[in-house]
């Protein structure tokens, strides 16, 4: 029995209130027979780890499967598990790390993973209620100090609330909780141990009075947690002044860090409210060293007020001094001496509001590639501090977590035309390799949070991006202007969420069944170009002030009907359903209805770039060539009119002239320069079936593409899905007259798929000047006559020939 082999293992680089600190017909004469070479798996083994590290595991299973003439094919499937901390060293090997509290004399302990964490019984204890060493052996010792006031215009503070002694529970396997910890207020300190990190979050039960009931300013006044360390190591700043206020937004202590972070309003199961930024300081204050979190008044005023009054609190206004809050120590009582007793276990009440400010202390890699020929699986936080490359082709998976993100602080995308970055959920089958434990039935608003950026530079550029099934699908803190070009969003929770990002801009960019499209960012502009909204509930969050924005030449259906009165519409159309407007061809839903008045209605009067771009892409839909027999010579052409005129309205896809799904019989298929051919079939998209003959030549100014649908249509709808692709080009399996020659043709998939497949018959195909992306290339069938052409993430196998003295021959490629 002859066996082909395919194999890949991908490669990384590298009531309360909670205030979290330290955290797409023509007929051409073929049969009505279908020529699907019908496979049937044998054997199927489980996926197993091959491979353990601090940020990674990768996941490897064997697939048997047989064709109609009894060959079998081996392939090993296989992805990439990220997680920062992930796994730990232990006994000199890799094991997977646990998040578990567990008790022990004194308090209570988490030692199963990179980083460990003790707690003392008593929040009050002497020299630290909490020690963290790091992955790098530096000690971390803090304790909570108290919640003050502090006027930005007057220089005053004043004190709320002090830490006062209080035991600890443990209220989850990987929590612990100082339950009513302050002096005069019901309010928490919880701290959670994760694979990544820890989080300190203060946990209000009760409002706070209002800065001016201290005699302080509502509206320049920020409420601050003051957090003692003691005796630590000197972290790298990264500050940024902004007028009169210092925020050092990322403290690097080696190998664990604090960056930039946000708060959140949370009310039972409900989903997080952004609040904001919170700001930071590392200062020394009469020998003690103070991480001091700050959060304005005003973006959490309305939180406040849901919580029930604090009684206790008696506002002094002749306690407000001049920047005296921690020199006389106002807040600690008397702390108690260390306690040998255990931590005891309990539960947390989450049913009632919280706020919940951001603060981690994480563990780092210092850069991640997530590679084109790679699919991964985020289980948890991944934590990037350096540069983070989205590669065209790669597929993201994430499990429905709302720690399942990737955080990072510099994004690039390394992705074009035809190679998008796809982010999705772990039960996506459609693209990918199909996870272990998948459910094939992807659940519209999840949960994840898929890409957060930390990045503080002036511009972020999101290109050619896919975000499915998300919670929320990217998340800015501090950054100028957030920009997506060509990018889809489907059925996400929220698409975008803002910080204090001060623009975000979306350009040619498609939205289908989101909840929302924007969040958080109060004064925050929102704009758009070539933008299709159909089925977002809510556009922009009501919760939120933004400034006037301006959308032009897009496509709003089926949306809130906010968007006439939030923004200035030029040459735009408000719709209230999307029948007759859009037309369905594949997986792409929103291709413009057949003589749609929205073709032509537009403006030329934005970005010159943008411009240019439009006018390579398309709002025509592909011709789909039905599943079956090519019996008849033919020639593709470019007949996807791309939009080098007026600009049409909403959304450009990457132009498909023929979808297709053909088994080509003594017949000869000619493909001019430009044209664009997509597979769509349940196994590939050409066939050299019998005496079978392909011609494709392009040109160096106008190249062909074969590439498969998803590489282009949003997948919005089921339709074209399959789990049994075997390639773009399929050579026969039995010996004939069959030749496949491609000049200039770029070939692309997402990871995982095939782009050239075929058994032991020798089938000559010849590539020239050619680029083959993020595929597997099986030369075994093939009789490979390779020149001047690029292989980029493309799996190339080839071996020697047995049936006589044919060689594969390569002649100045790059690999």
């Amino acid at each position: 029995m002859k066996t082909k082999r395919y194999s890949k293992i991908g490669t990384i680089a590298g009531g309360p209130l909670y205030l979290t600190f330290l955290t797409i017909c023509t007929w051409i004469g073929r049969g009505q027979a279908s020529a699907q070479t019908a496979t049937n798996q044998l054997e199927s083994t489980q996926y197993t780890c091959v491979q353990r590290g601090p940020y990674s595991k990768v996941w490897q299973a064997t697939l048997l499967r047989t064709n109609s003439d009894g060959i079998v094919a081996t392939n090993y499937p296989s992805y990439i598990e990220l997680a920062t901390g992930i796994c730990y060293l232990s006994g000199g090997q890799y094991v997977d790390s646990v998040e578990q509290v567990e008790p022990v004399p004194g308090g209570a302990q988490a030692i199963q993973g990179r980083h460990q964490v003790q707690w003392a019984l008593n929040a009050n204890t002497p020299g630290g209620a909490v020690t963290v060493t790091t992955p790098d052996a530096k000690q971390l010792s803090s304790t909570v100090f108290g919640l003050a006031y502090y006027d930005l215009a007057s220089g005053s503070n004043a004190a709320i609330a002090g830490l006062t002694n209080c035991n600890g529970t443990i209220v989850a396997p990987n929590q612990v909780l100082y339950a009513n910890a302050f002096s005069n207020l019901t309010a928490d300190v919880l701290y959670t141990y994760t694979k990544a990190g820890l989080s300190q979050d203060i946990v209000l039960g009760q409002s706070l009075p209002a800065p001016d009931s201290y005699g302080l300013s509502d509206e320049t006044t920020i409420l601050q947690v003051y957090t003692e360390f003691f005796n630590p190591p000197q972290p790298q700043m990264t500050a940024v002044t902004n007028g009169t206020v210092t925020d050092d937004q990322v403290l690097d202590f080696g190998d664990m860090k604090i960056g930039i972070g946000q708060a959140f309003f949370l009310n039972g199961q409900n989903a997080p409210v952004p609040a904001g930024i919170v700001r930071k300081q590392w200062v020394e204050v009469n020998g003690g060293m103070f991480l001091i979190e700050s959060i304005p008044y005003q973006s959490i005023s309305n939180q406040l007020q849901e919580l029930p009054h604090a009684s206790n609190l008696k506002p002094d206004r002749g306690s407000v001094r001049k920047m005296a809050f921690l020199e006389s120590n106002p807040l600690r009582p008397g702390a108690s001496a260390k306690e040998s007793k255990s931590m005891k276990s309990g539960k947390a009440d989450t049913t009632k509001p919280r706020l919940k400010v951001d603060y981690d202390l994480l563990s780092s890699s210092t850069n991640l590639t997530l590679q084109g020929d790679t699919t991964y699986l985020v289980t948890g936080t991944v934590n990037v501090t350096g540069t983070n490359a989205i590669e065209g082709g790669t597929v993201v998976k994430y499990t429905n977590y709302p720690l399942a993100q990737i955080t990072t602080t510099n994004i690039v995308c390394l992705t074009g035309p035809y190679r998008p970055g796809v982010f999705t959920s772990i039960n996506d089958n459609s693209v990918g390799t199909t996870i272990s434990g998948s459910t094939g039935s992807p659940s519209a608003f999840g949960v994840a949070y898929y890409l957060n950026s930390l990045s503080t530079v002036e511009n972020v550029l999101i290109q050619d991006v896919r975000f499915s099934y998300a919670g929320v699908a990217f998340e800015a803190n501090d950054n100028e202007t957030v920009k997506f070009s060509n990018c889809q969003f489907v059925k996400c929770g929220t698409n975008v969420m803002l910080g204090e990002s001060y623009q975000a801009i979306f350009e040619n960019v498609l939205v289908a069944n989101c909840n929302m499209m924007v969040t958080g960012g109060d004064d925050a502009y929102v704009g758009g170009v070539n933008l299709t909204a159909d089925g977002c509930t809510t556009f922009t969050d009501p919760r939120y002030n933004y400034a006037s924005g301006s959308m032009t030449n897009c496509i709003f259906t089926d949306d809130d009907n906010t968007i006439s009165t939030k923004f200035t519409l030029t040459d735009c159309i408000v719709a209230g359903s999307g029948t007759g407007i859009y037309q369905s061809v594949g997986a792409g839903s929103y291709y413009l209805a057949n003589g749609s008045t929205n073709r032509d209605a537009g403006t030329a009067n934005i970005d010159p770039v943008l411009l240019a771009d439009l006018q390579t892409l398309t709002t025509y839909p592909p011709v789909v060539e039905p599943s079956g027999w090519f019996t008849k010579n033919y020639t593709f052409f470019p007949q996807a009119q791309r939009d080098t005129d007026t600009v049409d309205l909403g959304y450009h896809y990457d132009p498909i002239d023929f979808a297709i799904d053909i088994a080509v019989s003594n017949a000869t298929v000619t493909v001019l320069p430009g044209t664009v051919l997509a597979g769509y079939g349940t196994e590939y998209g050409i066939y050299l079936f019998t005496n079978g003959i392909v011609n494709c030549q392009g040109t160096a100014t106008s190249p062909n593409y074969l590439v498969q649908y998803n590489t282009v249509q949003e997948q919005s709808n089921t339709n074209w899905e399959t789990m049994s692709w075997d390639g773009l080009l399929l050579t026969p399996d039995e010996a004939d007259s069959s030749s496949a020659n491609f000049a200039f043709t770029d070939w692309s998939v997402l990871a995982g798929a095939n782009e050239i497949s075929g058994q032991s018959v020798a089938c000559p195909v010849a590539l020239q000047n050619c680029q083959l992306y993020t595929g597997y290339i099986n030369a075994t069938g093939p009789v490979m006559s390779v020149t001047n052409c690029l292989f980029q993430r493309a799996n190339l196998l080839v071996s020697d020939r047995t049936d006589g003295n044919i060689a594969q021959t390569f002649y100045n490629n790059l690999f």
